[in-house]
């Protein structure tokens, strides 16, 4: 990897973060973070076999998160969220130790 490869990398890196910390116009964190992938592919700094290398190490990893996730929206769609905060809150009997304990 030559000198300009890493610092176009070191540079998109802090760009992109800089990018999704601030979020100008409210925009998704998903397009810097694209837009630096695009830019680290291209200056070389990674490879389509890493890629693949990489995906296939996290890729049980990432389909647990996004099960995970699905499942929070769909327990949430029903109300399920709430009604376990009430019957914890009932079971406390106003006790905030107990509450925190359950």
């Amino acid at each position: 990897m030559t000198h300009l490869t890493v610092w176009v990398t070191i540079i998109t890196f802090l760009v992109t973060l800089g990018f999704i910390l601030w979020r100008p116009r409210g925009i998704n964190e998903a397009i810097p973070a694209a837009i630096g992938a695009v830019i680290v592919i291209l200056s070389g700094s990674v490879s389509l076999s890493d890629l693949g290398i990489i995906s296939n190490t996290i890729s049980g990893a990432a389909i647990t998160i996004m099960a995970t996730i699905v499942m929070a929206i769909v327990l949430e769609s029903f109300g399920f969220f709430n009604w376990v905060a009430e019957k914890l809150a009932e079971k406390a009997k106003g006790s905030g130790i107990r509450l925190f304990w359950y």
